[in-house]
């Protein structure tokens, strides 16, 4: 098996950041259950978003930005043709909110979107406090 290459990109605003896991669960409306994630991301105190961060659920890697508080955590998974839109409230320690997409088609410039708010729920952990020098994204190219 052949590794691509990658070009790194390290963080460099020491103190600044911290690393956590995030795992949770979305109702699929194509397959009508639920169906599990999990990931990582890098929350910047500073201006208090998420800026690098990546997902797995049964579609594959997708990346993760967005914004989190004590009692707000929003953020935007991407993958190269759609994106769903997450927002939760805590409640008790755990994320409860909806969910909702946008799938770019291919064919042309329209967007399908869906307007209904599908449930989720997710739990974040904090792993390291100054997490400014682990890496949390690669650029690969072939």
């Amino acid at each position: 098996m052949k590794v691509p290459k990658a070009k790194i990109e390290i963080y460099n605003e020491n103190g600044e950041s911290e690393l956590y896991s995030i795992a949770g669960w979305f109702i699929d409306a194509s397959i009508n259950t639920a169906t599990a994630f999990g990931g990582y991301f890098r929350f910047n105190k500073k201006y208090k978003l998420i800026e690098e961060g990546q997902l797995t659920d049964i579609y594959g890697s997708s990346t993760l930005e967005g914004k989190i508080d004590d009692n707000l955590l929003e953020f935007e998974k991407r993958y190269s043709d759609c994106k769903f839109i997450y927002k939760f409230k805590k409640q008790k320690g755990i994320w409860v909110g909806r969910f909702e997409y946008s799938i770019e088609i291919q064919t042309g410039d329209a967007n399908h979107n869906s307007r209904k708010k599908h449930p989720a729920k997710a739990i974040t952990t904090l792993i390291e406090g100054d997490a400014s020098q682990i890496i949390c994204r690669a650029v690969h190219h072939t």
